[in-house]
């Protein structure tokens, strides 16, 4: 018996198709849109809540829910279904929020959760930096615009009464006092520290006529400081071998007729420091300064009163009956010791009769 084929099913008038048969959907493609930092600012109510959590993030906080909007964290507070699906995820995790600083907040944490000798070390090296540029800095300032002070010598001043010229037997010293003016030309005030000068007479400047010293002055800034410093001038005659300084002072000063009266050139070999802040700035100068005659003709007879033949050498005057007399006494001993000498010298041809024939 032949075998009939089965009745096929109705098919449905909506659709076309045969009822029975599994209905295929459409499914349209998904497209996976990446998650983008953008999204957030697509309203104002995102911008407030960006805002809040940057003010909370510099604190040092995490942002609160309070500082999120109702509706924007209906939309906002999560990412949406696509990136999910980014395989990025599955591997990476969600991206850790980042703060407005160069440190996250799990460098914070590990930051906070160091022992306090680490917090204290990193405190003084911190304070231990600043010092060291602090201190660079003004190095450099001082050593850009700083400038060192004028100094303007004005010369030796002699004092007024006759009094304080102390005359001793072959020497004589007398008070004076060296005038200057430093001009400071920074904002800071300076000061002069160890000024000591040795006076040298100009034409003679190997042996040493005085000295001038101060252990301290105070320059005040943008000024001319006036400073005094005390001296004190002598002379001895037995330094003076050649007789060239108490010669140039009685010339300079007028005691002989032929001479016309001048000032004195006195060489200041001058050293001093000056002080600018924490530092100390080394000065050598070698000025020549005049000064007045410091003494009269009578101090110098005076002076030399027991060298009568200084005196005849310098023409201060002709030799007194002592001194001629004994001038002539060594004149004729000089004389009879070579007349002796001589006469000696003819004895002793005499007795030798070799002598008398061979002339």
């Amino acid at each position: 018996m032949a075998s009939r084929p089965l009745p096929l099913p109705p098919a449905n008038q909506e659709t076309g198709r045969e009822v029975g048969m599994p209905l295929q959907r459409s499914v349209q493609p998904t497209y996976i849109q990446p998650y983008h930092d953008s999204a957030v600012y697509e309203d104002d109510s995102m911008m407030q809540r960006t805002s809040q959590s940057f003010q909370d993030e510099a604190k040092g906080e995490e942002p609160t829910s309070s500082a999120f909007d109702t509706s924007t964290q209906q939309h906002h507070s999560e990412p949406n279904d696509a990136y999910y699906r980014d395989p990025m995820y599955a591997e990476q995790g969600m991206p850790r929020k980042s703060s407005r600083g160069i440190w996250s907040y799990d460098d914070r944490r590990a930051f906070q959760r160091q022992p306090w000798w680490l917090k204290l070390l990193r405190i003084l090296a911190f304070i231990l930096l600043f010092g060291l540029i602090v201190a660079l800095s003004v190095v450099m300032l001082i050593v850009l615009f700083i400038r060192p002070p004028n100094i303007g010598l004005q010369g030796l001043s002699l004092p007024n009464s006759a009094s304080q010229i102390q005359i001793q037997q072959e020497s004589f010293t007398v008070n004076a006092s060296l005038n200057a003016v430093v001009s400071n030309p920074n904002y800071i005030s300076a000061e002069i520290n160890n000024l000591t000068a040795i006076a040298y007479d100009s034409n003679a400047r190997i042996t040493s006529i005085g000295n001038c010293s101060v252990p301290h002055r105070t320059i005040q800034a943008q000024s001319n400081t006036n400073v005094t410093v005390p001296c004190e001038l002598n002379y001895n005659l037995q330094q003076d071998k050649n007789l060239t300084i108490i010669r140039d002072l009685i010339n300079r000063c007028g005691l002989l007729q032929s001479s016309t009266k001048q000032s004195l050139q006195i060489l200041l070999d001058t050293h001093l420091s000056i002080r600018v802040l924490a530092f100390h700035i080394p000065i050598s100068v070698s000025p020549t300064v005049s000064v007045d005659c410091p003494i009269t003709k009578q101090e110098v007879k005076q002076l030399l009163g027991s060298h009568s033949d200084i005196l005849q050498q310098l023409g201060l005057g002709s030799l007194s009956r002592r001194a001629f007399m004994d001038s002539v006494r060594d004149r004729l001993r000089s004389f009879f010791t070579q007349l002796s000498y001589s006469v000696d010298a003819i004895d002793d041809t005499e007795e030798d009769p070799t002598l008398h024939e061979e002339m």
